[in-house]
């Protein structure tokens, strides 16, 4: 059997992969009950786990560039006919629960056109106990408000819980409509009271519902987004995180207690996580505000050697200003990568006292990336003193520039940004994955590690 390349492993501290739902953590959808909607794919009719409710033309899945948090991602869209009845949505398939166990319904919901015919349903089958008043409730639905009462292009988050059998106590805190992230008043309670509802003791299986119905306005239309069947046993994500980009920060995959969720970006502006219909993502940073600031815990001074890799994309080849990949920055020293106008540059600086630059070392090789291309770029540092050391860079496995520089820091290179260099060089890069050794990896590591990403980026030959 080949096996093709690995990735170099040893003292790696820090990988983040925005293809990974456990580094961006976005829809937590390996604790979902319901198949993941990220694997929805343009198109009409159901989808897999997903029965279509109406017919196969009142169902169109489509790729949006604005979902819940302002992603790429395909949305499930009803699009009416003009007979009256079901319009749109899904009865998911039915799923094994455990009765002992609270579960948590959910799904995004906005109304996409001005016409406003018909009403939208969120429920479930079988039929649960309601807590206001003990009885079975029938055709059970969590809400079903006439879909006038959604403001036009404004996603609702909507969340009811079914408790355990055998619960005696009142609606969860945090069921509810939530809009911009925040409680809002329920539209509508449904038929299944204002308390939530409970498992009955011989519930063994559950589905989901979300349904447009009753219009003949073709005109009209609603969309769903991320529904979620999920067990309350700890795994679950919280309702903050679903509300907040899906995600409260970019997960560390070389997790241990050092190396916790780490806040992605500056807290004014976030880059936009682009699906390229699921197979690759990657952060898309605008060159002028968007960055991901790393944690404290790998700071690094310029006695210590590393390897710093990025995955990415130069997507503006003609900005002529310093459009920063990634470095270290504090007060007027440190290093930073950049491209301007076809040209990779690397800068080190330094400070004989802090806020007094004295020396820059740029070196620069024209035309040798390609803008709309991913690109496998690492700097392995190797440090020979307390002040002194070596840089090697590579381009897609390449080792393209050597050189020595006599450090005079004195302190910490500074924390390490992704998406910009010094603190004001923010870049035009999407970038799909960052990685940091507490070594200087060797030619071949690097070249290896290219190898290992060099397919699924369909990273070629370039430039010739």
């Amino acid at each position: 059997m080949n096996i093709g390349p690995k990735i170099h492993k040893d003292n790696l501290v820090l990988c983040y992969d925005a293809s990974s739902t456990r580094s961006t953590l976005r829809t937590h959808q390996l604790n979902n009950t319901l198949p993941d909607p990220g694997a929805w794919a343009p198109g009409t009719g159901g989808s897999t786990g997903y029965g279509s409710n109406g017919s196969s033309s009142e169902q169109l899945r489509v790729l949006v560039t604005d979902d819940p948090w302002d992603r790429n991602s395909v949305v499930w869209r009803t699009t009416p006919d003009a007979t009256s009845g079901a319009d749109g949505g899904w009865n998911s398939s039915y799923y094994p629960v455990d009765v002992q166990y609270t579960y948590r319904y959910s799904v995004w919901v906005r109304r996409h056109t001005s016409g406003t015919g018909g009403t939208f349903y969120m429920g479930m089958n079988p039929n649960p106990i309601r807590n206001d008043n003990n009885s079975s409730q029938g055709n059970p639905y969590f809400t079903y408000p006439s879909i006038a009462s959604l403001t036009q292009n404004v996603w609702y988050l909507v969340v009811a819980h079914v408790f355990y059998a055998g619960y005696n106590g009142k609606r969860h805190p945090k069921s509810g409509w939530y809009e911009n992230g925040i409680k809002i008043s329920d539209k509508s309670y449904g038929n299944v009271g204002d308390q939530d509802s409970r498992w009955s003791d011989t519930t063994t299986s559950a589905r989901h519902r979300a349904y447009h119905y009753y219009t003949t306005n073709t005109a009209s239309g609603i969309e769903f987004a991320y529904p979620r069947i999920d067990k309350v046993d700890g795994n679950e994500p919280t309702v903050e995180q679903m509300l907040f980009r899906g995600e409260s920060g970019i997960q560390n995959l070389i997790t241990d207690s050092t190396n916790p969720v780490i806040t992605p970006y500056n807290s004014g502006s976030y880059g936009k996580l682009v699906d390229d219909y699921r197979q690759l993502n990657w952060f898309e940073m605008d060159g002028t505000d968007d960055y991901i600031s790393l944690p404290s815990t790998i700071q690094k001074t310029p006695s210590q050697s590393w390897t710093v890799e990025i995955v990415f994309n130069p997507w503006d080849q003609s900005e002529t200003s310093w459009s920063g990949i990634f470095g270290g920055n504090l007060n007027a020293g440190g290093y930073w990568m950049f491209h301007s106008a076809g040209n990779l540059t690397y800068y080190e600086g330094s400070s004989g006292a802090a806020g007094t630059q004295i020396t820059y070392t740029s070196l620069t090789k024209s035309s040798h990336f390609t803008a709309g291309k991913f690109h496998h770029l690492t700097i392995s540092y190797s440090s020979t003193g307390t002040n002194t050391g070596t840089y090697n860079i590579y381009l897609n496995g390449e080792d393209f520039t050597t050189f020595n520089k006599t450090f005079s820091f004195g302190y910490s290179l500074g924390l390490h940004s992704i998406g910009r260099g010094s603190t004001n060089r923010y870049g035009t890069n999407n970038v799909a994955s960052f990685k940091l050794w507490d070594e200087d990896l060797t030619e071949s590591q690097i070249s290896g590690n290219y190898e290992a990403h060099k397919n699924r980026f369909d990273m070629g030959t370039y430039p010739v």
